[in-house]
């Protein structure tokens, strides 16, 4: 046992060591009057989805669950294989990615395209999931001739190669990589990047694989996918990128662009896809030229090849030099809106480029050492900081400036590229990656990065190959987007955020909807910091709420105890390697909290809740004395506010039908009630409400009454779909009926919140069966009703021939496990 005297030194000597841990930090500073501005909700966006592991996978389900947690706002379907995919046939060239060859997936049922195919898969997963749809249209002219398997560089046409599939064994044909093989390249069927110094490439025929295509095709897919999924601006693929990346068309797609890029190339080609996508739907927005790499943004690969023939990439710009010595992205935007000017239409709606700019041991790399992971965290500043100079970089030069160290300072230069030459371009970065997000350092920086597209003012980002929906990277979208599970969010309106020391504790503000100041602060250093967070321009309350992530527990974002605040100031020990939000109330309410106390079907007030139903809420102090009513915002939906109301599911608003002090009506957002159980807060003029939890069922099928009673006479048209059924005016035995009902649940194509029954009348994934006078129905169209409001489903049902008589006759319906209530009738003679 130790002696006591060991015991009081060691007691003695615990104070300094918590002292020796916790380091003084920086000062931050937040002024929530100044610089006041949106924070585009599409920053918070991936491309593809997380990875949530195999069929087979025993931990997808869970993984599907925590992606959808995440709550990432705007998916891309992107990148270099998109350049050729086939909509018909559901098919690409994998390119260079993997020896230029078509392998069709043969799990699609190829009969049913383009139902089923892997477009129509992911955009009905990101409908399920949440977010806009990103697509890209394939604009580079040929595409793959068939579905079947195939490639550009046939070994038995084109001779040995340096590399070859290494599984040719498994395929009909034995595929190359398009360079001649040479004795530097060793054994073609080991990827082990051997080759020769200055290779050889195979000039292939393009019809080996593809056949040449115009717009026209890619404008008969945009019409195809607004008849399935509706228009752009009411839930359908919200926007279209002009191809992916033209500085390497002429290596990942060679074999039908063997040439370099050059500026009326690029400009031409996307005028006229961009001209047909706005035919096919007026309401998309276009995205280009999605460019990759800091060369981009300046000359045209014509210009850098030209270069890298004189040793520099910049030295030789020939193409700039034809175009008056403008730079390429100055120049894109400027044919453009010359375009607008001539033609007034806006074909580009977003100046779209990658950020790839981080450094080599950074991108997309693991964490690293201590100094890889310092590097990752500094590096961030290449996107805002003028003093952040980059040197050593084989691209990141000063290129006016004959190649000299540079700071990037990109999302500013872009922005300055729009005012210039096409002011209401908005900006999209739809691939950009800092690496390790598999780890507490690649979540700091991750983090910071969000901070940084919100406070500079992005409208839209991308991350590329976000990983598992369980690792720390994808916690640094959650804390944004969902920290406590129930949609806590942070604010959608920015202001001024400042630390001393944005090295060692980076901070972001933002109001929130509900009158809270947000504040995310960044602990990108090894050390517990003690700091003190001054407030200009806001009245606080007593306290501040906290949420946590940190290296401590890697598997959630923890509450933790309150942070007194006082004279506008609070202090707070942020620790180490530690991304922190911090929720800090009003002083005051401009009105009593509203009171949720039961939320119920609205046709059957059951208590049941499924995605998509009309439900109403009760409670008091919800809204207006005088009720206001639904009305549909700019995009033809049904708005998620009313009389200064809004109610939200976990977060998500609803569509509002109607709203009260005592009583409002909404629709139960399909995203927000996709989970055994929901919150629901009604939000009145800023004020919101505790969250109310109800329990969540797939289906939860409620008929309409005549009287709104829930029972009785039902809602119900006869088969003239103009008379009311009722005892004065029955209907006949062997007719059809009309049925009105809400709470089908899930659909197809997947629902979209707010959106009428105009073009695209979504079906229950359920089954759904009749029952009138105790027999069953035949059911002959269930689904939206059309032209109605959302939340409204209707189903057509002739009634047997066989039924007895009554004017009141009971009716039910029947949707997957689920049953109308009893009560409802209708007549029949």
């Amino acid at each position: 046992m130790p002696s006591t005297s060991i015991l009081r030194a060691i007691a003695a000597l615990l104070p300094a060591l918590a002292a020796f841990a916790q380091q003084p930090g920086p000062t931050l500073m937040i002024d929530a009057s100044a610089n006041l501005h949106p924070i585009s909700p599409d920053i918070y966006g991936i491309n593809f989805n997380w990875d949530v592991g195999t069929n087979s996978d025993p931990r997808r389900a869970a993984n599907l669950a925590a992606a959808a947690d995440i709550r990432a706002t705007l998916r891309r379907w992107g990148g270099n294989n998109t350049s050729t995919y086939h909509w018909k046939f559901d098919v690409t060239n994998i390119d260079a990615d993997w020896f230029f060859e078509v392998l069709p997936d043969t799990s699609v049922n190829a009969s049913k395209l383009p139902a089923g195919s892997s477009f129509n898969a992911f955009a009905d997963q990101v409908r399920t999931s949440g977010g806009k749809i990103m697509g890209t249209i394939p604009v580079l002219g040929w595409l793959p001739k068939a579905r079947a398997e195939m490639c550009s560089f046939n070994v038995a046409k084109y001779g040995p190669q340096c590399k070859q599939d290494p599984y040719a064994q498994y395929h009909p044909y034995t595929c190359g990589n398009g360079v001649t093989y040479v004795a530097a390249c060793g054994d073609p069927a080991v990827l082990d990047g051997k080759g020769p110094s200055k290779p050889v490439y195979i000039q292939n025929d393009p019809t080996d694989a593809y056949t040449q295509f115009d717009e026209s095709l890619q404008a008969e897919w945009v019409r195809y996918l607004v008849s399935r999924y509706g228009k752009a601006n009411q839930g359908g693929v919200t926007f279209w990128a002009l191809g992916n990346e033209p500085i390497w068309w002429d290596n990942t797609h060679r074999d039908i662009h063997p040439d370099p890029y050059s500026y009326d190339e690029v400009v031409s080609i996307d005028i006229k896809y961009a001209e047909a996508i706005k035919r096919a739907d007026p309401t998309a927005l276009v995205a280009g030229p999605v460019g990759d790499n800091w060369a981009s943004l300046f000359l045209s690969k014509k210009d850098i090849v030209a270069g890298q023939s004189r040793g520099n990439y910049w030295s030789n710009p020939i193409d700039r030099t034809a175009h008056g010595g403008v730079a390429f992205l100055p120049w894109y935007l400027a044919q453009m809106r010359s375009y607008e000017q001539q033609h007034g239409v806006r074909l580009l709606d977003y100046l779209d480029h990658h950020a790839y700019l981080a450094p080599s041991n950074v991108t997309l790399a693991p964490a690293g050492d201590a100094n890889t992971q310092a590097l990752r965290l500094r590096s961030t500043r290449v996107f805002w900081d003028p003093t952040y100079i980059v040197t050593g970089d084989y691209w990141i030069k000063d290129v006016e400036n004959n190649g000299a160290p540079v700071a990037p300072r990109m999302i500013p230069r872009l922005r300055e590229m729009v005012a210039q030459n096409y002011p209401g371009t908005k900006i999209a970065i739809t691939e950009y990656n800092w690496g390790a997000q598999d780890n507490i350092n690649g979540a700091l920086a991750q983090a910071d990065l969000l901070g940084i597209f919100g406070r500079e003012g992005v409208d839209a980002a991308m991350l590329w190959g976000p990983t598992k929906p369980t690792d720390p990277g994808a916690f640094a979208f959650k804390i944004y987007r969902n920290y406590d599970g129930i949609g806590g969010a942070f604010g959608e309106t920015g202001v001024q955020a400042s630390s001393a020391d944005q090295g060692q504790l980076a901070v972001y503000a933002a109001l929130r909807s509900d009158l809270n100041l947000t504040a995310m602060v960044i602990n990108k250093t090894g050390n517990d910091l003690a700091s003190t967070l001054n407030l200009a321009g806001f009245s606080a309350g007593a306290a501040a709420k906290v949420w946590l992530y940190s290296a401590a527990k890697l598997d959630a974002i923890v509450a933790q105890s309150g942070i007194p605040v006082g004279g506008g100031t609070l202090s707070a020990v942020f620790p180490a390697n530690s991304i922190a939000l911090l929720v800090i109330p009003p002083s005051l309410l401009p009105i009593a909290k509203p009171n949720v106390v039961a939320v119920t079907n609205a046709a059957s007030y059951d208590k049941a809740v499924a995605p998509g139903q009309m439900v109403i809420v009760w409670g008091t102090g919800m809204g207006p004395e005088k009720a206001a009513y639904l009305r549909q915002d700019d995009n033809g939906l049904v708005s998620t506010s009313a009389g200064g109301v809004r109610i939200l599911f976990d977060g998500v608003p609803a569509p509002i039908v109607y709203a009260s002090s005592g009583q409002c009506s909404a629709v139960a957002p399909y995203f927000g009630a996709m989970k055994p159980t929901t919150h629901v807060q009604v939000e009145y003029q800023g004020v919101r409400s505790e969250p109310f939890e109800i329990a969540v069922a797939a289906t939860a099928p409620g008929l309409f009454s005549a009287d709104f009673s829930g029972k009785g006479q039902g809602a119900i048209l006869n088969e003239d779909g103009i008379t009311k059924n009722s005892p004065a005016s029955p209907a006949a035995p062997g007719s059809v009926v009309i049925l009105w009902g809400t709470g089908e649940g899930p659909t197809d194509p997947p629902g979209v919140d707010g959106r009428p029954a105009v073009e695209v009348l979504p079906k229950p994934l359920a089954s759904v069966s009749v029952n009138i006078g105790g027999m069953p129905a035949t059911v002959e169209y269930a689904g939206a009703a059309p032209g109605n409001i959302p939340g409204l489903f209707q189903i057509n049902a002739r009634i047997s021939k066989d039924v007895q008589r009554g004017d009141q006759v009971p009716v039910r319906v029947k949707i997957g496990a689920a049953s109308s209530q009893d009560g409802v009738t209708l007549a029949v003679r």
